[in-house]
């Protein structure tokens, strides 16, 4: 029985052209071939209501453990989760999918989430909120490339279950000094291990006396 599954179409970056119809796409998702995944990647793959529609009713959906849905070029995907039952989905990517506050609204559902990737995308302030509401048991957030700004780093900082995050990736959010320092001096990432923060103009050396 098959348990991991790999489909990758157009990344939307690097000019491809399309090889699966979204009808395609849906009916296999829709069909006993997909039962037994672990893991399913749809990476780059065509984003639209058939496809969305189909992710609503994974055959595999009571066993997924691992789904990307990166590079898909449109958040209908991300909010389709919205009606998902995933009750064992530990790791999840929406990267680079134009995804908005009210889009990442649609991860309220999946608590188990330990890992998520959402970098390239449209969040702000109130997605992290949501994020850090939604997923209790979060380990691993790369959120980089969104405009979340000082407000959201602060919101990682002192979110309830700060405390279970491991590794974090703010980069390029447009955050500063004030929020970085923070971020560390908050007392509720005990059990980080590592920060990733470049490319964000705002942060600068302490000037020497």
């Amino acid at each position: 029985e098959l348990c991991k599954l790999y489909l990758s179409d157009n990344d939307g970056i690097a000019g491809r052209s399309r090889l699966l119809f979204d009808s395609t796409l849906a009916s296999v998702l829709k069909s006993s071939f997909v039962r037994g995944l672990d893991v399913l990647s749809l990476f780059g793959c065509p984003s639209s209501a058939q496809v969305a529609d189909a992710l609503t009713g994974l055959p595999c959906a009571a066993r997924l453990m691992s789904l990307d849905l990166g590079s898909n070029e449109s958040s209908v995907c991300v909010r389709a989760l919205a009606d998902a039952e995933l009750p064992k989905l530990r790791w999840l990517s929406v990267r680079h999918n134009l995804a908005s506050d009210g889009d990442i609204e649609s991860l309220r559902k999946l608590p188990t989430v330990t890992t998520l990737l959402a970098e390239k995308n449209q969040s702000g302030h109130a997605g992290i909120q949501t994020v850090g509401e939604a997923m209790p048991n979060l380990e691993r957030l790369s959120i980089g490339d969104n405009p979340i700004g000082d407000p959201g780093v602060l919101a990682i900082a002192y979110g309830e279950h700060a405390g279970r995050l491991r590794h974090l990736e703010i980069s390029s959010t447009s955050c500063t000094t004030d929020a970085v320092e923070a971020l560390i001096e908050c007392g509720r990432l005990t059990e980080l291990r590592s920060l990733e923060l470049a490319c964000n103009a705002g942060i600068t050396r302490p000037q020497p006396f």
